[in-house]
């Protein structure tokens, strides 16, 4: 599948909103994913394959550290490899940037996710107590991303 990753622009936004429901891993409106987009500490990034977005990431930057928002790929294509790519892109971005320290909070229960960030080098640094709205435990992960 040729990737493109690039900067999210306003007109992906409606498919990047469908990404997010259909994998219902956070609530964020149209207007959230604009301003996300607008921010000059934000690296916000897609997927594109034959002019559809196939899925995005973003990042907040602060100095030398940064958090991991959100990475999401569309269901249906998923296990195809474009969350790696997204994140190598968003690593390399960071990496550029100075980024010694990239931080994310994840859900114990979210198992596909624990297991891409602990491949990709993050590792659990401890909990946030009902850190979510349902009353679930975040796992805090780090990554040290200093040469």
């Amino acid at each position: 599948m040729p990737l493109k990753i690039r900067l999210m622009q306003s007109a992906d936004l409606e498919q990047v909103l469908s990404i997010q429901n259909e994998t219902g891993f956070q609530s964020w409106t149209l207007k959230q994913f604009q301003e996300e987009a607008e921010l000059h500490y934000s690296l916000s990034i897609v997927a594109e394959n034959k002019n559809q977005v196939a899925g995005y990431a973003v990042l907040h930057l602060m100095t030398d550290e940064a958090e991991l928002l959100a990475i999401a790929v569309s269901p249906e294509i998923q296990r195809q490899g474009i969350a790696q790519t997204l994140w190598d892109f968003a690593e390399k971005s960071l990496r550029k940037s100075h980024v010694r320290t990239c931080f994310l909070e994840v859900r114990p229960s979210n198992e596909k996710a624990k297991s891409f960030y602990l491949k990709n080098g993050f590792k659990i640094m401890g909990t946030r107590p009902r850190y979510y709205a349902d009353g679930e435990n975040a796992l805090l992960m780090k990554m040290n991303l200093s040469p």
